[in-house]
């Protein structure tokens, strides 16, 4: 049996209509990314998404007449694509795809269809691609991991700003830090990473909260890996985190991005990068005491 596989580049305020309609010509399965950031999502009837822009990847089977896609695509998108595909195990497929694969000497992170993928002694961090909201294969996600491999986190507190499926602060509790807050805005990243605290034993030194939480308190390590934007928004927010001698890390931006960025941080904290390819890492200490831990 062949498949029909089309892919369109939206409006994000119109993912949940676009999905809709879909279904009603009998998609079989759709996934949705940020065109931008290449996070998988699901989103109940209704819902929308914060997205500027969003890539919906749909299958379908047994198809008759492929001009109603055309004309759905014609109506959402000026940038769609419908092709045909062979029949095959596409989960069997998507899992080859993803396999345990190593952030550093001292990390791995594995999928859960494969748990013992780590070698014997490694710290390895159960996280299924692509499930929900970010797996660590992002290039901003790979620099701010890394960072953390490079890091003594004994004793230290972290918070991960924009934290999705938890990633960032799952693994530095798995790297040695003491506790992990993970902040965000959206109730089902919130529940995300939750969930993947309690699969990798951590629930008890990870927490989720909403940005405006009261019990929010300064920690050792900020990481917010967002867009440019939203991190200039943020500024007096992310300072106001970051304890005295503690470490802020921003990233999500592109090279472009990256000075503008730095320079209205610049004021509080001097902001050093590292990159990969087009992506940009800033991080630098806030000056200041570091002692009274």
């Amino acid at each position: 049996m062949a498949w029909l596989r089309l892919r369109l580049e939206v409006d994000g305020a119109r993912v949940a209509e676009l999905e809709s309609r879909l279904q009603d010509l009998g998609a079989e399965s759709i996934s949705l990314s940020d065109a931008g950031n290449e996070t998988l999502i699901e989103l109940t009837p209704g819902e929308s998404i914060g997205w500027r822009r969003a890539t919906v990847l749909a299958l379908f089977a047994d198809v008759q007449s492929t001009q109603p896609l055309r004309e759905l695509a014609q109506e959402f998108s000026a940038e769609a694509e419908l092709d045909s595909l062979p029949d095959q195990d596409w989960e069997r497929a998507w899992m080859e795809r993803f396999r345990a694969r190593p952030v550093c000497e001292r990390l791995w992170i594995v999928p859960g269809w494969n748990p013992d993928g780590a070698p014997a002694g490694v710290a390895s961090l159960l996280l299924d691609p692509g499930l929900a909201f970010g797996s660590g294969e992002h290039p901003t996600t790979r620099l701010c991991l890394e960072w953390l491999c490079q890091q003594q986190l004994h004793d230290q507190e972290l918070i991960d700003y924009g934290c999705g499926s938890g990633v960032l602060a799952l693994a530095a509790l798995k790297l040695g830090a003491r506790a992990a807050v993970g902040v965000d805005n959206d109730a089902r990243a919130l529940a995300a990473s939750t969930e993947n605290a309690r699969r990798n034993g951590l629930q008890g030194r990870f927490r989720a909260s909403s940005p405006g939480a009261a019990e929010l308190r300064p920690a050792h390590i900020v990481i917010a890996n967002i867009v440019a934007g939203t991190l200039l928004d943020l500024r007096d927010s992310l300072l106001a985190l970051t304890r005295p001698g503690g470490r802020l890390l921003l990233t999500g931006l592109l090279t472009d991005q990256a000075d503008s960025v730095a320079t209205a941080y610049a004021p509080q904290i001097s902001l050093q990068s590292r990159s990969s390819a087009e992506w940009v890492l800033l991080h630098g200490t806030r000056p200041g005491d570091a002692t009274g831990d």
